[in-house]
């Protein structure tokens, strides 16, 4: 029997689906193919994170020069801070501690800069400085003086001294150029003069058959040297020098407070160190008291900033000053904060 229509459209039908499932897929992919597709879309890829890393890296670098340049300025030149940063009245807290040498913390290259920062700040009102210091070189306690006496002269700016535990010798002429001294009850204060010591070793070279022999121009050309006696001339010249040395000293501490050390020259040129209750007594220190007294009084109202006056001060200051510590390169030294009162009961 011969189909009828309704077969001939059926069969033609799948035949033309089987035809067309045939050219739509071509087969099996060879594998040079896949390896092409493939690497095509890898290098796709890669464009593609390549022009948005180069996009972050070069905003990163950006970012990084900026902030140095920012740093640099803020570091070098003061005066930035003051025209862009809004600023509030502080004090200038500045530590003298250890040994006043050139190659200690209390040194002249440390502590003239940062006095000479804050003296230039129109945000700082009065300096602090908080002395703990045995004394060392008085060269180094002079130019720290000169630097005040300066600021002084220039701004007429308080300047307090606390004595946290002793002020002894160039720690003390330091602090004597200060408008007033505050020490605390358990502090000393004085110990001003010079001295000068050597060790013989005279016998033990002697013992170990050890002898020195100097050729010189004059009877005290070269000193004194350490493997024989002082001459009698010899200690007088050295005397004689630190007589003077301790003469210039007292007059240096004379200078800075004037008619209130009532202590005669006698007195003081014994070299003692005195109690803070006894050197009230002669004139060496206005009162007893600590930091957190001297913030009550004479600066109430006013923040205090350790060491190097940080010239930031603004709205919202907790979260900037905690993004401001992860920058230690922004700091200058031990850059604490405290504020008036913080120390009160």
């Amino acid at each position: 029997m011969a189909p009828d229509e309704g077969q001939i459209q059926q069969h033609a039908g799948r035949w033309w689906r089987r035809v067309r499932s045939r050219r739509d897929d071509p087969g099996p992919e060879s594998r040079q193919d896949r390896l092409a597709r493939l690497e095509a879309k890898y290098l796709k890829v890669r464009i593609q994170n390549e022009r948005e890393t180069g996009f972050w890296r070069l905003g990163y670098r950006a970012f990084l020069a900026t902030l140095a340049i920012a740093a640099f300025g803020w570091v070098a030149w003061p005066g930035l801070r003051d025209l862009f940063v809004a600023q509030v009245d502080r004090v200038a807290v500045i530590t003298v501690s250890g040994e006043v040498s050139t190659t200690a913390w209390a040194s002249a290259a440390n502590l003239v800069p940062q006095i000479d920062r804050a003296c230039a700040s129109s945000g700082v009102k009065a300096l602090v400085l908080e002395v703990s210091s045995g004394g060392g070189s008085p060269t180094e306690a002079d130019r720290v003086a000169d630097a005040l006496d300066r600021c002084r002269e220039k701004t007429a700016k308080p300047i307090h001294a606390v004595v946290e535990s002793n002020a002894h010798s160039a720690a003390y002429l330091i602090a004597a150029h200060a408008d007033t001294i505050t020490a605390a009850r358990f502090a000393s204060v004085g110990s001003i003069g010079t001295f000068q010591q050597w060790i013989d070793f005279s016998e033990a070279a002697e013992r170990w058959g050890i002898r020195a022999t100097r050729v010189r121009s004059g009877a005290l050309k070269g000193g004194v040297g350490q493997l024989g006696s002082l001459t009698p001339d010899e200690l007088d010249v050295v005397q004689e020098r630190i007589d003077d040395y301790a003469r210039t000293f007292l007059d240096r501490v004379r200078a800075g407070r004037g008619d209130r050390l009532v202590a005669s020259d006698e007195v003081l040129m014994t070299g003692r160190a005195w109690t803070a209750r006894q050197g009230l007594e002669l004139g060496l220190v206005d009162r007893l008291g600590t930091l957190a007294d001297v913030s009550r009084g004479e600066l109430a109202g006013l923040r205090l900033q350790t060491n190097r006056p940080r010239l930031l001060e603004h709205p919202g200051g907790d979260v900037i000053d905690k993004i401001l510590k992860l920058l230690p390169f922004l700091q200058n030294g031990p850059d604490k904060e405290r504020r008036i009162n913080e120390e009160a009961p």
